[in-house]
């Protein structure tokens, strides 16, 4: 985030010391591992994933690590590669099957929904923020959004209609 109308900088054009990088990957740190980061202000904790490919990620988290937890939690996200650069993959492959990941640059875990009938498909956000919410939820959500036409276009009549 760049704060000010100038992101960052005065309106002589010198650099604002006051300003934050726009991204905590500007710091020049993208050779480093992936960390854990707590914003007091927020309360909340994040995976800051440096990537010299893609520029990196920010992904929140809904875990509350210990201090004790640290390096396994580090270790466990560090394990499935980059996420900034598979949401980069994911977003210019072909429609087909039904897929789901979590989309680093919308920061929410989406479905992708293949249009009928067409070689199109849309990418739609499931609202759930957390790189590591639990995997029975992202699927409930995904599965809800797939399946939602089905229940509201029923062309069938029920089977046990009363008799007059």
């Amino acid at each position: 985030m760049s704060f000010g109308p100038f992101g960052g900088r005065r309106r002589d054009g010198s650099k604002d010391p006051m300003s934050r990088p726009t991204t905590p990957f500007r710091l020049g740190a993208t050779d480093q591992a992936p960390r854990l980061c707590y914003r007091a202000a927020l309360d909340a904790w994040s995976m800051l994933w440096p990537c010299r490919a893609c520029g990196g990620a920010e992904l929140p988290l809904l875990a509350r690590p210990h201090a004790d937890d640290l390096p396994d939690a580090t270790s466990e996200l560090r394990a499935h590669g980059c996420p900034g650069c598979e949401t980069r993959r994911r977003r210019v492959r072909a429609g087909g099957e039904p897929d789901v990941w979590y989309d680093a640059i919308v920061t929410s875990w989406v479905v992708r929904v293949e249009a009928p009938g067409r070689r199109a498909s849309a990418i739609l956000p499931l609202e759930i923020p957390w790189f590591d919410a639990p995997f029975a939820v992202i699927d409930q959500a995904a599965a809800d959004l797939l399946f939602a036409g089905d229940a509201l276009c029923a062309d069938e009549e029920p089977d046990d209609q009363p008799t007059p």
